[in-house]
C-alpha cells in the first residue's frame, strides 16, 4: 500500500529515542450565565462531544493520561525486557500528560533496576532512560518557573534576570542527567538542552562545561526596532490551552480589535476576548454562545454572508488519521453572539484538516471556501472542497467539477492573483510531496470557472516537508510573492541537533523555508538563500506584518514540534526594504521557547502599530501555556489604515489590490486577505505602515469585480473606510489606549 504520509513516528520519543434571525426563537437562554446558544449550536456541541469520546486514546495523540494507565498496567516485572519498554512508554506519556512527578518516579525505578544488571545493551537503555528523565526534569522546571510563577521575562531566549528561574531544582537535574548521558553518547540534542538548562538558572555560558559550550542565540545585526514586551498574562488574554488558532479582527464592530483562540483539544472550548476600548478584555465565550464549540487547531474569518459582520470557521482532525471530526461554519449574528450554521449551509463534512480559504474565486460577491484535506494513502483518500457560495446562505462543493479536489497531506492553503488578471489562484502546502500552484482559469462550464495545475512550471514545488504559506508583496513590486514554511518531519525529534548546527555556523541538511520571487510570467525564483532566509525554522504558526511600519512586510515563525525537548526560540526577520531579511529575534524580545503555533499581527491597543499575538501551546495534554502578546515598542514611522466596503465585490473585498503612492514616487503594494494560512490577521481593516517623512499622495484600488477606483485626499496617521465605487473615503476616529495592567492575574496557573 502507497503511504502519502504517515505522521504515527513523531509521537514515538521512545523508539527514536440577510440574515434569518429565527434562530433567537429556538435558542436557549440562561440569565444567570448570559449564557446563549440556540438549537444548531447546541446540536454542533453535542456531535463534537461525541466525536470526542469515540476516539480512541491509543490514537489519540492527546489522551497521554490514559495511554500511560494503559501501558504501565501492563507492565510484567518478571520480564525485564517488558518492563523496560512498557515503563518507559509509560513514563513517556505521564511526562507528556503533565503528570512529571509520577513519571519520574517510574523512571527511578526502572533505573535502579537497570544499575543491578548486566548486560550487551545496559548504556543504550541508561541513555535513554535518563535522557528522558532530563526532558521530564525541564518540564518540571518549565512549570514551577515559567508557568507557575510567570511574567513578561518567562520563556523568552537569551533569558533575562527576570526570566531566571527561581526555583532551581528542575533545571539543576536536567543539568546532572545530561552531563552523565553525555559521557555515553555526545547527542547534540542533549548539549542544546544542557546549555539551555544552564541559561535558565543565569549560569551561562560561565558554568557550562567548556567541552559543550555552544551559543545559544544568533548573531543579529543591530537595527532600530525595539523590544517586544509579553504582557498577555498582565492584560488577560493568556488563554492556557494546546496548539491551535488564532484570530484578530473587530467581530463586534464597535472600531477596535477582538481576539478569538482555539485549541485542537476537543475537549477545549474556543476562547473569545473582546476589546472593550479601554485598554482591557473580557472573555466571553460563553456570553457569545460558544459554549461547547470544542477543538480547533485552525480557524478562518470572512464574511460568508455579505452582512458585514466577520464569520469564524474551524478547522480540525488535523495529523490524525482517526481525526474525521466535523469543522464548524459560525455565523457572526452581529449582536455579541455567535451561531454554528455548518449543517444548514451544506458545509458539513468529516476529513481530518487544519488549512483553508476564503476568496471569491467566481468574482460574484460572495465568498467561496477551499478546503485542504489531509490524505494518509491512496486507497483512503480525502479529497480537498471546494464550496461555491450560493448565495442564500448556503454552499456546493464543486471541487471535481473544477479540477481541485487534491489529494494530498494539505498542511496550508493561500490565495492570490499571481497574474493580476483579476481573480484568484490558489496554492497549497503538501506535506512529504510537491506542492501544488492551481492557477484560475475562466471557462464557458456552469460555474465560469477551473484550475489548471502549473506547480512545474511556476516552479514553486518545494519544500517537500512545508506547512504554513501565504502570498504577499514582500518587495513591493506589485508581484504577488509567496512564503512557504518548511516543516522537516523527517528530522523529528532533532530538531535542537539541526537548530544547533545553524548555531555553530555548519549547515543543516533539513529543508528550509522558501520565498518565491514573483517573476510576472506564472514563474517564480527561489530568492530564499539571497535574502536570507536559509535558515532551520520547523515551523508551525507563522505570520506577516510590519515591526516598525516601514512599508515593508516582515516575517514572525512560530517553531516547534510536539517533542517536549524541542525548545528552540520562534523567530522574527525584519524586511530591510525587499532585499533581505535580517534577524531581530533576540533584539525584539520575540525569542520565545514554547511551541509557536497561530500567529496574527494587530494593532489590538489602536496607538499606530502592529502587536503580535501568539498561540503557544503544544500537542500532548500536558504541553499547555500562556498564549503571548507582543506589545509594539513604536518607532519613529506613521501608518494608515483602511476598512474596504464593497458592494458588487465581496463585502471586505478579500482579494482587493492595493496601490499606496507617496509623495516621494514610491509605491506600497498590498492586498485585503486574513494573512497566513496558520493565524489570521484582520481583514476588516488593512493597516499599512508609512516611512517617516512621507505622506500619502493617493491610493489605487482594484476591487474583486473588476473596477479601479482612484481615491485621494487621503492623511497618513489616519483610518479611512474606503466605499467601492465612491471616490470620497470616509474617516473614522481611532481611539488610541493604553493596555491595562491587571495585577494578581494567573487565576489559572495551577
Amino acid at each position: 500500500m502507497k503511504v502519502i504520509f504517515s505522521l504515527t513516528f513523531l509521537f514515538c520519543f521512545l523508539i527514536s529515542c440577510t440574515e434569518d434571525k429565527e434562530h433567537h426563537i429556538h435558542g436557549s437562554y440562561s440569565h444567570e450565565n448570559k449564557e446563549y446558544r440556540d438549537s444548531s449550536t447546541i446540536e454542533m456541541a453535542q456531535l463534537l462531544e461525541t466525536h470526542y469520546r469515540n476516539m480512541p486514546f491509543l490514537q489519540t495523540n492527546y489522551k497521554n493520561s490514559e495511554r500511560a494507565d494503559h501501558f504501565l498496567s501492563q507492565v510484567d516485572t518478571t520480564d525485564i525486557n517488558q518492563e523496560v519498554q512498557l515503563s518507559l512508554r509509560g513514563s513517556f506519556e505521564l511526562m507528556n500528560a503533565g503528570r512529571n512527578d509520577e513519571a519520574i518516579a517510574v523512571l527511578n525505578k526502572i533505573y535502579e533496576k537497570i544499575l543491578k544488571l548486566n548486560f550487551e545493551t545496559k548504556d543504550q537503555i541508561i541513555f535513554r532512560i535518563l535522557g528522558l528523565r532530563a526532558v521530564t526534569f525541564f518540564r518540571i522546571a518549565e512549570l514551577e518557573n515559567c508557568r507557575m510563577n510567570h511574567n513578561s521575562a518567562s520563556c523568552i531566549l537569551p533569558f533575562q534576570p527576570a526570566g531566571f528561574h527561581k526555583v532551581r531544582n528542575g533545571s539543576e537535574k536536567t543539568i546532572e542527567d545530561i552531563l552523565t548521558i553525555l559521557k555515553l553518547k555526545k547527542d547534540p540534542n542533549f548539549i542544546y538542552l544542557l546549555n539551555l538548562a544552564y541559561m535558565t538558572l543565569g549560569d551561562y555560558p560561565e558554568k557550562v562545561p567548556k567541552e559543550y559550550l555552544i551559543p545559544l542565540t544568533i548573531d543579529e545585526e543591530e537595527t532600530k526596532v525595539g523590544r517586544f514586551e509579553n504582557i498577555s498574562s498582565s492584560i488577560g488574554v493568556d488563554d492556557y490551552k494546546l496548539s491551535g488558532g488564532v484570530i484578530i479582527e473587530d467581530f463586534d464592530n464597535d472600531g477596535d480589535m477582538d481576539i478569538i483562540g482555539s485549541s485542537w483539544n476537543l475537549r477545549d472550548d474556543m476562547v473569545y476576548y473582546t476589546n472593550e476600548g479601554d485598554g482591557s478584555f473580557s472573555e466571553r465565550h460563553i456570553e457569545a454562545g460558544l459554549k461547547g464549540i470544542t477543538g480547533g487547531l485552525n480557524m478562518i474569518q470572512g464574511d460568508y454572508n455579505n452582512d458585514g459582520y466577520v464569520d469564524v470557521f474551524v478547522l480540525r482532525g488535523a495529523w490524525l488519521p482517526i481525526g474525521k471530526n466535523p469543522n464548524s461554519l459560525l455565523r457572526n449574528n452581529g449582536d455579541g453572539t455567535f451561531s454554528d450554521v455548518t449543517i444548514q449551509s451544506g458545509l458539513l463534512s468529516m476529513y481530518p484538516t487544519q488549512t483553508a480559504t476564503w476568496a471569491d474565486f467566481n468574482n460574484d460577491g460572495h465568498l467561496d471556501l477551499f478546503i485542504g484535506n489531509e490524505s494518509f494513502t491512496l486507497q483512503e483518500p480525502n479529497p480537498c472542497e471546494l464550496y461555491i457560495n450560493l448565495g442564500n446562505h448556503t454552499f456546493k462543493n464543486i471541487a471535481k467539477t473544477v479540477d481541485a479536489n487534491i489529494v494530498g497531506y494539505i498542511k496550508g492553503v493561500a490565495t492570490a492573483d499571481i497574474d493580476n488578471d483579476g481573480d484568484q489562484d490558489l496554492f497549497l502546502s503538501n506535506l512529504n510531496n510537491q506542492n501544488i500552484l492551481l492557477r484560475n482559469d475562466k471557462t464557458e462550464s456552469e460555474y465560469g470557472f477551473s484550475f489548471t495545475d502549473i506547480s512545474e512550471n511556476a516552479g514553486v514545488q518545494f519544500p517537500l516537508q512545508s506547512f504554513p504559506t501565504w502570498f504577499f508583496d514582500y518587495d513591493n513590486d506589485g508581484r504577488e510573492d509567496l512564503f512557504v514554511a518548511s516543516y522537516p518531519v523527517s528530522y523529528y525529534n532533532n530538531l535542537a541537533t539541526e537548530y544547533t548546527k545553524e548555531l555553530l555556523g555548519y549547515k543543516s541538511e533539513s529543508e528550509s523555508p522558501k520565498l518565491y520571487r514573483n517573476l510576472g510570467n506564472n514563474t517564480f525564483k527561489d530568492v530564499s538563500g539571497e535574502v536570507g532566509l536559509d535558515k532551520v525554522c520547523f515551523t508551525m504558526g507563522s505570520n506577516f506584518g510590519d515591526f516598525n511600519n516601514d512599508g515593508f512586510l516582515d516575517i514572525y515563525l512560530g517553531t516547534g514540534e510536539p517533542d517536549l525537548k524541542a525548545v528552540i526560540p520562534n523567530r522574527a526577520f525584519l524586511n530591510n526594504g525587499g532585499k533581505k531579511f535580517q534577524e531581530i529575534t533576540s533584539q525584539a524580545g520575540l525569542g520565545h521557547l514554547q511551541k509557536g503555533h497561530a500567529i496574527s499581527f494587530s494593532d489590538l491597543d489602536n496607538d499606530g502599530d502592529q502587536d503580535i499575538y501568539a498561540v503557544m501551546g503544544g500537542a500532548f495534554e500536558g504541553d499547555i501555556f500562556f498564549n503571548a502578546l507582543f506589545e509594539n515598542p513604536g518607532h519613529s514611522n506613521s501608518f494608515l489604515y483602511l476598512t474596504f466596503v464593497g458592494s458588487e465585490s465581496n463585502r471586505f473585498a478579500i482579494g482587493a489590490k492595493l496601490e499606496v503612492n507617496l509623495d516621494n514616487g514610491q509605491t506600497l503594494y498590498r492586498s485585503v486577505t486574513c494573512g497566513s494560512s496558520f493565524g489570521g490577521n484582520s481583514m476588516s481593516r488593512l493597516e499599512i505602515g508609512i516611512p517617516s517623512g512621507h505622506a500619502v499622495k493617493s491610493l489605487k484600488v482594484s476591487w474583486p469585480e473588476g473596477s479601479e477606483q482612484l481615491v485621494e485626499s487621503i492623511s497618513k496617521n489616519s483610518w479611512y473606510t474606503i466605499l467601492e465605487g465612491n471616490p470620497s473615503p470616509q474617516k473614522r476616529t481611532l481611539v488610541e489606549t493604553q493596555f491595562k495592567i491587571q495585577h494578581g492575574h494567573h487565576k489559572h496557573h495551577h
